[in-house]
């Protein structure tokens, strides 16, 4: 299954507008972000796999398109929806909408002359039939904070945090799981932008979330993707992620890895800007 994290910078990823002046210290992401036009959309295509042998019963592959419509509500506060249609080949062989979620970005505040800071505020609702049906979630409400450093180099240094607190009908889904009520994802991205048209990113996030009885589950995600940017209109991205527990199943070792054959995942992702 794909990270929480990974889903993230996916659709991150799918809700940019690329310009063919990239500022240097930022990611793709907050350049475009930042200098889309009153109304844009965005169109992904992204096909991610494991690396288990096609016949393996663990295999898993997948195709999710998702639609990014953004409009700017003044020169202050930007909305931006995001909804998918994932489509996997193995295991269940299911078609599915993920969950939609409907957010207003500020402008980044500038903190000083080093750094600027950007918030984010999130409704996420449940058109995902598990989480709906099985997990019985009825909305979340999601809080991103990202700093972002003012290197005036090619090298890109962004930081941040993400809490989601959760809403589900039943403390406990259908399936007699514990659904999660809370999550904390403190974040790290490391990357370098080459001749404005080639970014190497990489990301780090530990996540931290809780049960609503109050039982504590710490996983990792490591995250690193290099991105053509093609022209204004398009980009390509190949990029590998592994996460996981943060420690094994008997809880005495670490199960950090920043590769690992059983859970890698590695995906192919392509974007039409409008």
């Amino acid at each position: 299954m794909r990270s929480l994290r990974f889903t993230q910078n996916i659709a991150l990823s799918l809700a940019v507008y690329l310009t063919a002046d990239l500022s240097w210290s930022q990611s793709v992401t907050e350049t475009v972000l930042r200098e889309s036009p009153k109304l844009s959309m965005s169109l992904g295509l992204i096909y991610d796999s494991n690396l288990q042998q096609a016949s393996a019963s663990s295999n898993q592959q997948g195709i999710m398109t998702r639609l990014n419509p953004r409009y700017k509500l003044n020169d202050t506060y930007t909305s931006i929806g995001s909804l998918g249609l994932s489509q996997r080949f193995t295991q269940e062989n299911r078609t599915d909408l993920t969950n939609m979620a409907l957010s207003v970005s500020r402008q980044p505040l500038a903190l000083g002359r080093t750094a600027d800071l950007r918030p984010t505020v999130s409704l996420i609702l449940p058109t995902n039939q598990v989480q709906r049906d099985i997990d019985t979630l009825q909305a979340a409400l999601r809080t991103t904070v990202s700093v972002f450093a003012r290197t005036n180099t090619p090298f890109i240094l962004e930081t941040g945090a993400t809490l989601q607190l959760n809403s589900h009908q039943f403390s406990i889904s259908r399936e007699n799981g514990p659904n999660l009520q809370t999550r904390a994802t403190p974040y790290l991205s490391l990357g370098w932008t080459f001749a404005d048209k080639v970014q190497v990113l990489a990301t780090q996030a530990y996540d931290s979330a809780w049960t609503y009885r109050g039982k504590q589950r710490t996983n990792f995600d490591f995250d690193q993707s290099v991105t053509y940017i093609g022209g204004r209109r398009w980009s390509m991205t190949v990029g590998h992620n592994n996460s996981g527990n943060l420690l094994t199943a008997d809880g005495q070792h670490s199960n950090v890895a920043l590769f690992d054959r059983r859970s890698s995942t590695v995906y192919l992702s392509g974007i039409l800007n409008y």
